[in-house]
């Protein structure tokens, strides 16, 4: 929108199978390591501050604190539990502090064995690409995907509208809240 600061407002995490993490701090590139992280397990995170408002860099970091705070899981309830519980203090925070800011979030998780554990909000996306075709495993928390969750769109409406038409609007986003209404995606 022009109004937000000029300032790299996304951000990343990288916890290695030996528990050192990377990311932006300041905008600056940061190390440091995590002595309790299992071995081999894995943590990934792309966090993308919301432009336009001006606080975007400060809610990814904050993010990436609770996500360094976060213990390595290979289940999906421990993880579910502790980013809604990191989302719900930073909606606190951030409104306490008369912010209006988020970020999306997306965080997979790869333990050393079994499946890896998927967690997204917002409209970044994540896909698969291998030799034969690219799959998206994400879907945008969009206005469109509000609508086609009400009956209002169906999957041609929805594929013109998230994937053809650039838009900058997004239905929720970590740390800020959700207006899907739908309280099995609310974050």
């Amino acid at each position: 929108t022009g109004h937000g600061r000029q300032e790299n407002q996304d951000n990343y995490l990288i916890i290695d199978g030996q528990g050192q993490a990377r990311f932006l701090w300041g905008e600056r590139e940061t190390e440091l390591r995590l002595p309790d992280w299992p071995p081999g397990h894995r943590r990934l995170a792309l966090l993308d501050g919301m432009g336009g408002h001006s606080h975007g860099r400060e809610a990814t970091e904050k993010t990436l604190e609770g996500l360094l705070e976060l213990p390595a899981t290979v289940d999906l309830a421990p993880i579910t539990t502790g980013l809604n519980a990191l989302h719900h203090r930073l909606r606190q925070q951030f409104q306490a502090a008369g912010l209006e800011t988020g970020c999306t979030l997306i965080v997979l998780e790869i333990p050393p064995s079994g499946s890896a554990l998927l967690f997204h909000v917002g409209d970044s996306r994540l896909y698969v690409v291998d030799a034969r075709r690219v799959r998206c495993l994400t879907v945008d928390h969009v206005p469109a995907t509000h609508m086609a969750l009400l009956g209002l769109l169906d999957s041609a409406q929805w594929f013109q509208q998230v994937h053809a038409h650039a838009n900058s609007q997004i239905s929720q986003a970590f740390g800020l809240g959700s207006t899907l209404g739908a309280p099995w995606l609310y974050p």
